[in-house]
């Protein structure tokens, strides 16, 4: 379990309140050490969430962008790397972080003793408040959203967190309702990897990143025997057009609804990501 790519915006001293800037350069950085030093040896456990960390969307999205299309980008951006990828409860739905009003309200000892070292440096209230917003540990330890119902379906009882405010309409109820979810977005990606053409490759192919220097396109290559695969993502609000140095064969997945392409050029909408195969005949 490696913390490169997870722990970017944790100050010095592992201190909440004290950010480091990072950008998709970092970001890239880290997956792309630990993909290449798998293609000699070893074997990765892939995952953007878990019960430590916050969640990846408010991690990763501008705040004003968050919701189905960047949750999609982001998980076809770990699901195609080379490693056994990890999918953390409430992930698969578009769970979010959660903004208690007050320090009282939260559980996890990490974010409280963050909260008050933050004041005794010196730090305001709102802004020791604002860091544990960004940071506790409880954002993925509230109860998981079933549905709309008292306390999102999770029990009949008080759980021992207070459930998002977000429950109404993030929850499992209304994601197996709409085909378009992310929840069916995940299930692609598992039959991907699982039992399809490009299993194999997937699994076992040379990972090779693409368009290093870019702060707005994330994207690599894995290629094994006859079969090359690309996954491109635009962590960017804004459309941007790519040349690529090869011909696209075939779009395996999108997050988007249709595609917009011309074999070694692609248009890429706000947080679009494809995964095409890459033409080797040429």
């Amino acid at each position: 379990m490696e913390f490169d790519h997870v722990d970017l915006d944790v100050g010095k001293e592992g201190k909440w309140y004290e950010t480091y800037n990072w950008n998709l350069l970092d970001f890239k950085k880290a997956i792309s050490d630990s993909q290449t030093f798998y293609n000699n040896t070893g074997w990765g456990a892939l995952y953007l969430e878990n019960h430590d960390q916050p969640r990846s969307l408010n991690k990763f999205i501008k705040p004003e962008d968050i919701g189905p299309i960047p949750a999609k980008m982001l998980a076809t951006v770990y699901f195609f790397l080379k490693g056994t990828p990890f999918i953390y409860q409430g992930q698969e739905i578009g769970m979010t972080n959660v903004e208690y009003p007050s320090i009282e309200h939260y559980n996890d000892l990490a974010s409280i003793d963050q909260y008050y070292s933050a004041l005794k440096e010196g730090f305001s209230k709102e802004e020791a408040l604002a860091a544990i917003w960004r940071r506790s540990r409880d954002n993925s330890r509230t109860p998981m959203q079933w549905n709309h119902s008292e306390y999102a379906g999770f029990s009949q009882g008080t759980p021992w967190l207070e459930i998002n405010s977000n429950y109404s309409f993030i929850n499992v109820e209304n994601a197996l309702k709409d085909r378009n979810s992310l929840f069916y977005f995940y299930k692609k990606l598992i039959s991907l990897r699982k039992s399809s053409p490009y299993s194999d490759v997937i699994a076992f192919g040379k990972y090779k990143d693409m368009f290093k220097d870019s702060l707005q396109i994330m994207a690599y290559t894995r290629e094994l025997n006859d079969k090359k695969i690309a996954v491109i993502a635009n962590f960017d609000n804004k459309e941007l057009t790519l040349n690529l140095d090869f011909n696209i064969k075939n779009v395996i997945l999108s997050n988007y609804d249709y595609l917009e392409l011309h074999l070694n050029q692609i248009k890429l909408r706000p947080y679009e990501s494809i995964v095409c195969e890459v033409d080797l005949s040429f």
